[in-house]
């Protein structure tokens, strides 16, 4: 069966489903119910699968075949039928590569970095989502992750009032051995605490805090409280959950950022290319008749297109302000801009970079 035999089996299976919507005119509200009823229930479409139609879908068949007939009902063909497809073999090999090394990767940044990459000759909105994801669902790469799976556990007590729960507002002191300096200090971690000269005689005292609240520590003598450290040096508000250093980074095939920032450079190449500077008149320029005509005339050829109201208005402005310009101190700033930052900018940042060239 050739591809125009499908479209009209298709079509045939289309308007059969709403072949009793056309028969005759209904009454109002008729259409609606039968319309339910028509999505209530099993169909079999071409090839013998048994499926299940929405509303939408039977009302949009409807539409279409009232506006166009039964030619409206077949599928569209192809616009690219009998050209090689934009998925190939080894653009889906690359995409699962950067799902592999990546699993939080997305369908779209997958498809936006294929089509960033000049080396994968990938056109914009070339690559379907759905078709991408397809693949990757194949691949078993477009699944969730599945996390660790979390335990409840229920549990008792022989005898009522064995466990008793309460929550700490204060947070848990911690008690931690310390040998006062001979300068009667003593530290925790990078900080440093003033305690009672007296206390420079002991062995060790006692001290408490919270971990995660270093400023208050309390001193404690022989099992009472005895003072608070006064701060010295206070570096750390809380200890490190761990000394562990975070493990490197995966090396990665392909860099997002590098990608997007590789086509912005490309894009403002060709933006500058397009603008031939260097054809821009050395000592005269078209409509300069003295004033402030030079620098409309200039900003309108250096940027590609007509100057708005507002943005003449801005430039006048500029004008009235900074007085006579060097026109090519103008000339080589507005090339220096547009080289750098493109042709969509907002007008004032050229003229910026005009004043700050010529007024050095």
């Amino acid at each position: 069966m050739d591809d125009e035999d499908r479209r009209v089996q298709v079509a045939l299976f289309r308007y059969g489903c709403i072949a009793e919507l056309l028969q005759r005119k209904l009454p109002r509200g008729e259409q609606t119910r039968i319309l339910q009823r028509l999505a209530n229930q099993e169909w079999e479409a071409p090839g013998g699968e048994k499926v299940r139609l929405s509303v939408s879908a039977l009302k949009s068949w409807l539409a279409r075949y009232r506006k166009g007939g039964f030619e409206a009902l077949k599928r569209k063909p192809r616009k690219d039928r009998g050209k090689p497809r934009a998925l190939t073999p080894t653009l889906i090999e690359r995409a699962a590569r950067l799902k592999r090394e990546l699993p939080a990767r997305s369908v779209p940044q997958i498809i936006r970095m294929l089509e960033a990459d000049p080396n994968s000759g990938v056109a914009k909105g070339s690559i379907s989502r759905a078709t991408l994801h397809r693949h990757l669902h194949a691949l078993g790469l477009a699944r969730k992750q599945p996390g660790p799976r979390r335990v409840y556990q229920r549990f008792e007590r022989e005898q009522p009032g064995e466990l008793w729960q309460i929550d700490q507002a204060d947070g848990i002191f911690l008690p931690d051995p310390r040998r006062p300096g001979k300068d009667a200090t003593i530290r925790i971690g990078s900080n440093r605490y003033q305690v009672d000269p007296e206390l420079r005689d002991r062995q060790k005292v006692e001290v408490r805090y919270d971990p995660f609240d270093l400023t208050r520590v309390e001193v404690w003598v022989d099992g009472r409280f005895y003072q608070v450290a006064v701060p010295l040096t206070l570096n750390k508000t809380s200890l490190s959950r761990s000394t562990e250093s975070a493990p490197a980074p995966a090396q990665l095939s392909m860099s997002y950022l590098k990608l997007l920032r590789s086509q912005h450079d490309r894009h403002l190449a060709e933006e500058v290319e397009r603008l031939r500077f260097s054809e821009l008149p050395k000592t005269s320029l078209p409509g300069a008749t003295g004033g402030v005509a030079p620098l409309l005339a200039l900003l309108h050829l250096g940027l590609g297109h007509n100057l708005t109201e507002a943005e003449t208005r801005e430039a006048r402005e500029f004008w009235a302000t900074y007085g006579l310009l060097d026109s090519n101190l103008c000339r080589e700033a507005l090339e220096h801009a547009c080289r750098h930052l493109g042709t969509g900018r907002h007008i004032s940042i050229y003229l910026e970079e005009i004043r700050k060239r010529t007024r050095r």
